[in-house]
């Protein structure tokens, strides 16, 4: 038996996931366990220039190949999702928090997406992609949060936005758009 997953091992490759800053995670865990704020400094690509935020953090996330917080966000009124890797800091945890992850209404969305083929495709190819993405009756239904949609989506690498793209280039697309849009981070 040991023989066999000796085999099985080296037929198996994973891909490299962003580390974790332990440094970073342990006082935003911690924080989170106590319903506490924390102090950090983040930086992103609207804000290149590290700035210290307070946030009141509600749960870790990991889609495909990032690490995010989902917290309240104080500077700017608003749940929102940082980037683990982006904070450079997380300093003192400080006063009890005000807000919590039942007050967030995207994350306690319950949001269904439904994937079908591309238009586009003829029926083989159809059949193909079917079997691919384990469509039953020519669709995937795929539960989440609100929250999470955008992040689910990326990680099926299917294009949220409406432009036009050839089906073997986006070969599933969302056919319950109009239901979900409001959940999109960039809703086109």
């Amino acid at each position: 038996m040991v023989h066999a997953r000796e085999d099985l091992a080296c037929s198996f490759e994973s891909l490299a996931v962003c580390e974790l800053n332990t440094e970073v995670l342990r006082p935003i865990l911690q924080a989170r366990r106590e319903g506490k704020r924390v102090d950090i400094q983040y930086a992103s690509l609207s804000s290149p220039e590290p700035e210290y935020r307070v946030i009141q953090p509600h749960t870790v996330v990991h889609s495909a190949y990032r690490w995010h917080v989902r917290v309240w966000c104080e500077k700017n009124g608003e749940f929102r999702d940082f980037v683990l890797s982006k904070i450079s800091e997380s300093t003192g945890i400080t006063l009890p928090a005000t807000h919590c992850a039942n007050q967030n209404e995207a994350w306690n969305a319950s949001v269904t997406l439904t994937l079908i083929p591309a238009p586009g495709l003829s029926r083989a190819q159809k059949a193909v992609i079917a079997g691919d993405y384990g469509l039953k009756n020519m669709q995937l239904s795929i539960p989440t949060r609100g929250a999470l949609v955008s992040y689910v989506l990326q990680q099926l690498r299917v294009d949220s936005s409406p432009r036009e793209r050839s089906p073997e280039a986006q070969q599933v697309v969302v056919k319950n758009r109009d239901k979900v849009a409001r959940w999109l981070i960039d809703a086109g």
